[in-house]
Parts: structure tokens; sequence; C-alpha cells
């Protein structure tokens, strides 16, 4: 729980006009992952690993993608596919084995996205490549600094 004061005014009017954002056109993006977790399929026949991507620079800096990779499910070819698009992306991020996918926050390269229409959901995008980000991604952060603290006077 978070305290948060709020109110509503008569100028506010019905807090529209934010209105659906439109999916991103295909193309190539620098982005990172900011989130990531392991949900069940919808036919409850697997699982997968939903990454949550945000674009960084350009017009649509700061805009979302969201990319499904196949983790587990009862047909072997799916999961083939998910795990080829994973070692592809291992590959790209330079991290090859992990034991969270939290070991993948923040991890930058280009995305490549195409855009889809879906009958029920309207327009979407899907990631369908990864490639390294050639030196578009923002600096490592600087090493740590080593503690030259002399103990010698600490009576214990």
């Amino acid at each position: 729980m978070a305290k948060m004061s709020f109110r509503v005014t008569e100028s506010d009017g019905d807090g529209g006009g934010g209105g659906e954002r439109k999916a991103l056109p295909a193309g190539e993006y620098l982005a990172s992952i900011i989130d990531s977790e392991i949900k069940a399929n919808k036919k409850g026949t697997g699982s997968y690993l939903k990454l949550t991507w945000c674009i960084s620079g350009g017009e649509h800096d700061g805009r979302f993608v969201w990319d499904n990779i196949t983790h587990e499910h009862t047909n072997p070819v799916a999961v083939e596919i998910g795990r080829k698009k994973l070692v592809r992306l291992a590959r790209v991020l330079g991290v090859t084995e992990w034991e969270d996918t939290m070991e993948l926050h923040n991890s930058f390269c280009r995305i490549k996205v195409d855009k889809r229409v879906d009958p029920t959901y309207g327009e979407g995008n899907d990631v369908v490549g990864y490639s390294v980000s050639r030196g578009s991604a923002p600096a490592e952060p600087a090493a740590p600094v080593s503690n030259n603290f002399n103990d010698d006077d600490i009576p214990f």
C-alpha cells in the first residue's frame, strides 16, 4: 500500500483524452528489458517468459513492447521455437546462463519489431529478432572504488 493524496475536480472532466496508444511502426529499436515473469498460457498447455522492453531514444522513447517466449509446452515444436529465440537473445545480451530472469533486466540490445493486427485485440507488436546494439547502450556503471580503510585503530 502506498500513501497517496488525490482529488478529482470538475475541470478534470471524465479523464479522457489520453487515447489509445497505437502499435509501434515495424522496425528496429534500441531497448532494455525492464520486467520479466513466467506466465501460464491461456489454454493451460504450457508457460512462457514475458519480457517487457522499454524503447530507448528516438520518437518512441519510453514506449513499452512485450515479448512472449515459449518456455514449456505440450507441443515440442513450440518449445524448440521458444528455445531458439531465447538462445538468440542470450547470445546477443552476452548472458548465456542465469538463475533468475531478473539478471536480464537493464540489458540493452536492438529489438526487431513487427506490427500485427488481431481481429479481437486490434493493432499490436511482436518482437521477432534481436541484435547487438553497436555502441548505443548507456555507459557501463563505474567500477567500485576500493576501500583503503585502515582498521588498525579499531579497538576490537
